[in-house]
């Protein structure tokens, strides 16, 4: 295997899949809302996963992706404990 550096192509899940489906529902359950479901115009590590482990993945966090990677890169406390409590509700959906 050669790794030629930081190199991200494209990736996608269903809009069905179970995990999305799950981390959506959780989402409904803690904040009163569904996330959007949206692309987004970057790489991440996801595709790696996605490739090379066949892992089903997706994107959820906090913050906004204006602020990541540059010098007031920032995210609320409650934002990422909103997320927390998020995941938390999607792993307990997922282990039940």
């Amino acid at each position: 295997m050669a790794v030629t550096g930081a190199r991200f192509g494209s990736s996608s899940i269903d809009p069905g899949h179970p995990l999305v489906t799950t981390v959506a529902d959780a989402a409904a359950g803690v904040t009163g809302s569904r996330p959007r479901l949206v692309g987004a115009p970057y790489g991440c590590d996801m595709a790696l996963w996605t490739r090379v482990g066949g892992a089903a993945t997706l994107v959820y966090g906090p913050g906004d992706v204006v602020h990541a990677h540059a010098a007031d890169e920032q995210v609320s406390l409650a934002e990422t404990a909103t997320v927390s409590n998020v995941l938390v509700e999607a792993i307990r959906r997922i282990l039940a």
